[in-house]
């Protein structure tokens, strides 16, 4: 009977310890699908928009902005190669026949490396044109919550050829490199021909354990940069043809 009982109880145990891996595999099967479908649903969103920007034609009103605001790296699986997260926002206008609209994004806190995607929208008639500062002065309650967890917002410009714009030129448009990325701004008849957007989401699981980590001081930055971290965040990219590009903008 001793020995019947010991080898249940070991089958017992074995059957336990298999089924909490089991759990453990379903829960991050689960987790790794909701941040798919999350991060998927967000750059589908961010494309249609981006696709839209057009130019104002009005010299020195802008018609594209994005400025890094935060830079952080973070160590890769491995321990021999590390990926920089770049928090940026952004600012361009569409238009939808006479009527005109300025929409932004930004990631907000930005100051830990981690924060949430909110989105910004403002409309004006043809006769009044929405401008940059509407979105960079806006308040709270102007701004949407998109997605929590970004931990990686990057955009890049490209010309007509496919070449990666990082300088200034004469037809309005601005690019100056700063924080591992480029600023950008164009005015007048000038968008970028095509844009490259990257998305960098963590695992809700792992956001929740940085968030109960103190607000003081580092912890928080020193945690996100470990490469355990690096493991639970995942990077979406899109490549963006802009419409309404004017031909003239670009020599």
């Amino acid at each position: 009977m001793l020995i019947t009982v010991a080898l249940l109880a070991f089958i017992v145990v074995g059957l336990m310890a298999m089924f909490v891996q089991t759990q453990k595999a379903f829960r991050g099967g689960i987790a790794q699908t909701d941040v798919l479908e999350a991060g998927r649903a967000v750059t589908d969103l961010l494309a249609r928009e981006l696709e839209q920007t057009s130019p104002s034609q009005l010299a020195g009103y802008t018609n594209f902005f994005a400025k890094p605001n935060k830079s952080t790296a973070q160590s890769l699986p491995g321990g021999s190669a590390s990926r920089t997260n770049v928090l940026s926002y952004f600012f361009f206008l569409t238009r939808n026949n006479l009527d005109w609209s300025g929409i932004g994004y930004v990631v907000s806190p930005a100051s830990e490396g981690v924060g949430t995607l909110y989105r910004y929208e403002t409309n004006a008639p043809s006769s009044r044109l929405p401008g940059v500062n509407s979105f960079l002065n806006a308040n709270s309650s102007a701004l949407h919550r998109v997605a929590d967890g970004i931990v990686h917002f990057q955009i890049e410009a490209y010309d007509r050829n496919g070449i990666r714009i990082t300088s200034q030129n004469t037809n309005g448009i601005y690019a100056a490199p700063l924080l591992n990325s480029v600023e950008y701004s164009f005015t007048g008849n000038a968008v970028p021909a095509y844009l490259e957007l990257e998305l960098g989401v963590l695992e809700y699981q792992t956001l929740k354990k940085l968030q109960a980590l103190p607000a003081a001081g580092t912890v928080r930055e020193v945690y996100l940069a470990r490469e355990q971290t690096a493991g639970r965040v995942h990077i979406f990219r899109r490549h963006i043809t802009i419409r309404n590009v004017d031909p003239e903008a670009y020599p």
